[in-house]
């Protein structure tokens, strides 16, 4: 599952309203956590979903209309196949950002929004311990029987993996019948 989370300007809780949230999370080596626009360094950035400061400091209908085209980019594609690929792997994926910020607030609504059109996936916004630990409806949250998932999933292998790496990581290895591959 993916989750959007918000940073606390209490350093005592750091992240949603739940002082219990951030070390379960941090600590937790199932959980990769990723940062969009947060203002803790928790997490590894997320810089080609960051709106370019051209949109960014523009009006909030260009803002609106502009950022969407942003996460149209091949850049941006690989950061959201990031999130995707943990996703897919059997990570909880949480995403740090603030959503005190009207204008960040509104990015996540359309990086959200992407996510959906694209995969019909529907991360969750948490802000508590009990958020994460309650249980999601499964029906919006398999995307990777979805063709588009699939497509995504092989450009984003062929695109990011070094074949000649992995067949050296291969060599000395044996399929289940103890045959060398």
């Amino acid at each position: 599952m993916i989750y959007f989370v918000s940073c606390n300007k209490d350093r005592n809780i750091l992240l949603g309203e739940d002082s219990r949230l951030y070390p379960i999370l941090y600590n937790d080596e199932n959980t990769v956590l990723f940062n969009f626009m947060g203002y803790y360094s928790i997490g590894r950035q997320l810089p080609f979903l960051t709106p370019p400061p051209e949109i960014w400091y523009g009006d909030e209908m260009g803002y609106i209309t502009n950022y969407p085209k942003v996460l149209q980019s091949h850049e941006a594609w690989l950061d959201i196949m990031r999130i995707m690929m943990a996703d897919y792997y059997g990570k909880r994926v949480v995403i740090v950002t603030d959503l005190d910020s009207d204008q960040v607030a509104s990015s996540v609504d359309i990086i959200l929004d992407y996510i959906y059109k694209r995969y019909n996936y529907m991360p969750k916004i948490i802000s508590t311990l009990d958020d994460l630990l309650e249980p999601v409806e499964d029906s919006l949250n398999d995307p990777f029987g979805s063709q588009v998932f699939l497509m995504d999933k092989e450009a984003f292998v062929k695109e990011t993996v070094d074949m000649n790496d992995l067949e050296k990581n291969m060599e000395g290895m044996y399929d289940i019948n103890t045959r060398m591959i």
